[in-house]
């Protein structure tokens, strides 16, 4: 029997998947205009105006909090330093910035390979 309300969650749950792939991809682009600049830097690097805006109201609650994809609870596991990583303050190291970018794109490549946003919650993957 054909089922429209299965056939309808499902195009609603592939919808919602290509919207985080596509979030997932527009923050890594955000991001790698900041890997040349940190390179050779050891301190502290800062989110633009505009980009901090971005990662405050979109990406970081989206793709950290929402997605689970790790940035200051793979350096501070308690979770009690949200500015840690890159953080809610859009401060970050190299090593900082490296690691969300490691994340960002191993969520992305878990999506294309399983079909699904895998949670990366645990700092083994």
């Amino acid at each position: 029997m054909f089922d429209l309300k299965n056939l309808e969650n499902k195009g609603e749950a592939n919808a919602q998947k290509q919207e985080q792939k596509a979030l997932l991809s527009e923050c890594a682009t955000m991001l790698e205009n900041y890997v040349d600049q940190n390179l050779l830097k050891k301190n502290e690097t800062s989110l633009n105006n505009e980009d901090l805006q971005k990662w405050q109201n979109q990406y970081y609650p989206e793709i950290v909090e929402k997605l689970g994809v790790l940035d200051n609870l793979f350096f501070d596991p308690s979770g009690k330093d949200k500015t840690i990583g890159i953080g809610t303050n859009g401060l970050f190291t190299p090593c900082e910035l490296f690691h969300f970018l490691y994340r960002l794109y191993k969520t992305q490549s878990d999506s294309n390979t399983s079909g699904g946003l895998k949670n990366l919650f645990s700092a083994k993957n």
